[in-house]
């Protein structure tokens, strides 16, 4: 799946979509990391974590979900 990740672009994205949009990216980096060698998997699912981790924050900060 293409995303456009730039800077510009997120900002322009509303909280709830960034949200969204950092899910998206958590599932796609675990998709990854069960089809990846042994050497990526724990890289892959790192991102993933990250994703999900910067899905909370931005939940909590903005739109108060948490």
């Amino acid at each position: 799946m293409k995303h456009d990740l730039s800077g510009t672009a997120f900002a322009t994205l509303s909280p709830p979509e960034r949200v969204s949009l950092c899910r998206k990216m958590a599932d796609e980096a675990s998709a990854l990391a069960k089809a990846a060698s042994p050497n990526f998997r724990a890289a892959y699912t790192i991102l993933a974590m990250e994703w999900l981790i910067l899905a909370d924050e931005i939940a909590r900060e903005t739109i108060g979900l948490f």
